[in-house]
């Protein structure tokens, strides 16, 4: 979906689902307030401070859309608690099931959580995810379905490799509390909630707790983006909590701290975390070249080359297929012996480094018969010469 939106516009989706996120907070606070609007702008302030969101609002990726879809999807529950086929959360549910997949893998717990601690609720989420698949599967003729093998299969490589760096290890506290602060205060805003009682307060218990568990067992990778799609209940918990005194003597360094900590990653997401214009400028210089087998050094480039350069990318390929052969060539060529030998295995044409991650594979690269054909700054792109030898060398 967002391959067909000119970068210059997608690059503004995950700060609009942002925007828009904020705005189901600050809604469904309000509803839970009774409109009140100083706590209902105090949630919608709390969600956007929640370090968090802030890494996924600075790249061009589905997640934040299928964030939103499950937030509002959740709320719908709530608006229309009488309708006994709940026709607006199907559809909510339906197109968040097209979005991302670890929505879809958060949404499994989060429901199964709401339904087992609201049972009022069970009956509607069966129908409501019920009807959202069937739905789906006839707006997609059926494609839906290995949409969801696809998914499945994602599942177990990460089950089985771990991380993309092959590690499988349980998340920190400490790293989770950084991904969001107001983890701190979910257990005092769970026995207030618990104590008032309201089915409405144990929803948002549910759900918040949900997504910190399942991060907090996740140990195969990325754990923490789990709390991104918990940190609407989080901060709206939070909020409500406003005339308690400890609550309050906590929102002001923590949401300091939130604010500080996106400093800090905004300072730390520079190149070669963030596309720059010198990056574009190889991207479109190899959009021009004649098509070839491109490799990026390092690997991390891989999708952003094939959304830009218009070449068929070693590694580029997002399907388990894809992370497979990404996983199992970034551990090749982090011995840059086993470089040339990986070139040549695979057939690279053109290569693509950014010389101060792969400072020393010039000399690699020439002996491969590569020569340098565009240079900007950091980033030199090589290309194999028709003979077969290096141009460079032969001059």
């Amino acid at each position: 979906m967002l391959a067909f939106i000119p970068y210059r516009f997608s690059k503004f989706i995950p700060v609009a689902c942002d925007l828009l996120h904020a705005t189901l907070v600050f809604g469904l606070t309000s509803f839970v307030s009774s409109d009140n609007p100083v706590r209902s702008f105090l949630a919608a302030v709390l969600y956007l401070s929640v370090p968090v969101n802030y890494v996924d609002s600075l790249s061009v990726n589905p997640r934040p859309i299928g964030s939103t879809l499950l937030t509002a999807s959740i709320f719908s529950l709530l608006l229309y608690p009488d309708s006994t086929i709940p026709i607006v959360f199907a559809v909510l549910y339906g197109l968040m099931l097209l979005t991302h997949k670890m929505a879809v893998q958060v949404s499994w717990f989060v429901l199964i959580g709401l339904a087992i601690s609201v049972p009022l609720l069970a009956g509607r989420i069966a129908t409501g995810v019920a009807l959202s698949i069937v739905s789906v599967t006839l707006l997609t003729k059926g494609f839906y379905w290995k949409i969801f093998r696809e998914h499945l299969r994602y599942l177990n490589f990460h089950i089985r490799f771990g991380s993309l760096s092959g590690q499988k290890l349980f998340p920190s506290p400490i790293m989770l509390l950084k991904s969001n602060p107001f983890l701190l205060l979910l257990p005092l805003a769970t026995i207030i909630a618990t104590h008032r009682g309201d089915y409405v307060d144990v929803l948002l218990a549910s759900w918040a707790i949900s997504t910190a568990a399942l991060a907090a067992l996740w140990r195969f990778g990325d754990a923490d983006r789990f709390l991104a799609f918990g940190s609407s209940a989080t901060a709206v918990m939070t909020a409500m909590m406003w005339n308690s005194t400890v609550a309050t003597t906590l929102y002001i360094p923590i949401l300091c701290y939130g604010l500080w900590r996106q400093v800090g990653i905004l300072r730390r997401l520079t190149p070669p975390f963030l596309i720059t214009q010198d990056l574009l400028s190889c991207f479109h210089f190899l959009r021009n070249e004649h098509p070839a087998k491109l490799l990026c050094l390092p690997l991390s480039y891989s999708y952003s080359a094939a959304y830009f350069a218009g070449q068929t990318v070693v590694a580029g390929d997002a399907s388990v297929k894809g992370l497979i052969e990404g996983f199992n060539l970034s551990r090749r060529i982090e011995n840059l012996q086993a470089l040339g030998e990986t070139i040549e295995e695979v057939e690279v044409g053109l290569v693509l480094v950014d010389c101060l991650v792969f400072c020393k594979c010039e000399d690699i690269l020439e002996n491969s018969g590569f020569r340098e054909v565009y240079s900007t700054r950091r980033y030199s792109i090589f290309r194999r010469s028709l003979n077969g030898t290096s141009l460079r060398g032969a001059s």
